[in-house]
């Protein structure tokens, strides 16, 4: 469970916990789109996001289906509300690979069910990437 404030929230389905109370939940595309922002957004807060890679990549090895037209364009919106440049080429940029991979190996410890070594996350996130209609640069 992750829970977020101020975060744009770009498509979500209401369930209801018991009788009255209700919880918004994001649609997979819009998780999909906020771990991509976060990725992107690394070298601009100094920030390493380990954690969303390796969501990613569990996700994008799954049989879950995506809307990639909704992906990109929920990225572009959450990536504009942070002032962070979308492109396919921003997601070669060495920095925000490097502090992807920093400590990442470590997840394995952390990770109850599935792993996905960085070298395999990091190509399900390109394979991902080069299908998105977002800019080339």
């Amino acid at each position: 469970m992750d829970i977020s404030l101020n975060e744009p929230i770009c498509a979500a389905t209401e369930m209801m916990l018991d009788a009255s109370h209700q919880l918004r939940v994001a649609t997979i595309e819009d998780i999909v789109a906020e771990k991509l922002r976060a990725l992107l957004q690394q070298p601009i807060r100094n920030r390493d996001r380990r954690q969303d890679l390796l969501d990613l990549a569990i996700v994008l090895s799954s049989d879950t289906e995506l809307d990639r037209e909704r992906v990109a364009r929920f990225l572009i919106r959450k990536a504009a509300a942070r002032r962070v440049p979308v492109s396919r080429a921003a997601f070669h940029d060495p920095d925000v690979l490097i502090r992807a991979e920093r400590d990442y190996s470590a997840l394995r410890t952390t990770t109850r069910h599935r792993f996905a070594p960085f070298v395999d996350a990091d190509a399900l996130l390109h394979a991902f990437v080069a299908t998105l209609p977002i800019p080339e640069h």
